[in-house]
């Protein structure tokens, strides 16, 4: 249907907007003159594991949990979808909030 073609636009737009988000974080520690070659690789690859792991952890409960969640209503793929976006959403939010990068 085509509702599911739109949620399966925004998964992919959030994906998109996320990656952009790490990008941006990159560039700002990038642009930091008081921090060292090293750090900043180090902080780097922190950055791309956890986001790594922020990936795999949204997929296990999007795809085993969402279910259970008391305001999940509708068929399993569409709760996925939902879920898969708003778990971007969030999580765009706080690494924007805690990094201090501009929408």
């Amino acid at each position: 249907s085509d509702w599911i073609f739109c949620l399966q636009a925004a998964v992919r737009t959030s994906e998109a907007m996320l990656q952009e988000t790490i990008v941006s974080i990159e560039s700002v520690i990038s642009l930091q003159e008081n921090v060292s070659p090293y750090q900043r690789e180090a902080f780097q690859r922190g950055l791309r594991e956890a986001d790594r792991r922020f990936k795999a952890l949204r997929d296990h409960e999007c795809q085993g949990l969402v279910m259970s969640e008391p305001r999940v209503t509708g068929q399993l793929y569409e709760a996925r979808l939902m879920c898969q976006i708003e778990r971007n959403l969030e999580r765009m939010a706080t690494l924007r909030d805690r990094y201090q990068v501009a929408p």
